[in-house]
């Protein structure tokens, strides 16, 4: 009878450290969603996650799983109003934009890729953008952008009037 309780007693102890690593493990892992959470939505940079569909040739294959504030702020929506959409649904003009493919790309090999600055033009924008693009070991694929709007335009008006400065110090003598 004595073995009989020994074993049952070193059965319950194992259970017992079996269940106290899984609540560190849980408690690590809330804790990295915590601080990942944390990030992703306080980035100045704005950030959306896709779930790729199709063979990811066209903007309706990228469906938004998730925007950081940053991006609701860049596209002026609300989180209910971009999570299910595809990327073609916000910005039409994304297939002729040449982000696609790029995005494409990362899905298929897994290298991440910069994807340098262009202006993107629809209805509704007319914005510079340059973007980052990786893709999770889920299978998703992430872009991280800016709107450097501000910055190239403040660059044509520099040339501008570089070029205005030159043609009077030319025409003066």
């Amino acid at each position: 009878a004595f073995c009989s309780s020994g074993i049952q007693i070193s059965f319950l102890i194992v259970t017992l450290n079996d269940i106290s690593e899984r609540k560190k493990i849980e408690v690590s892992l809330t804790e990295r969603e915590s601080l990942f959470s944390g990030l992703y939505d306080n980035m100045t940079s704005g950030s959306a996650i896709y779930e790729v569909i199709n063979d990811g040739s066209n903007g309706s294959d990228y469906i938004i799983k998730n925007f950081n504030k940053k991006s609701l702020e860049i596209e002026g929506k609300t989180i209910d109003q971009v999570v299910g959409k595809s990327l073609f649904d916000l910005r039409p003009t994304i297939d002729e934009y040449g982000l696609i493919p790029v995005m494409k790309k990362v899905w298929e090999t897994g290298e991440a890729a910069y994807f340098p600055i262009k202006i993107y033009q629809d209805d509704v924008f007319s914005n510079y953008y340059e973007n980052n693009i990786f893709r999770l070991p889920s299978g998703e694929v992430i872009t991280i952008y800016n709107d450097v709007t501000d910055v190239k335009n403040a660059e044509k008006k520099i040339k501008k009037s570089e070029s205005k400065f030159k043609s009077i110090f030319l025409h003066a003598n």
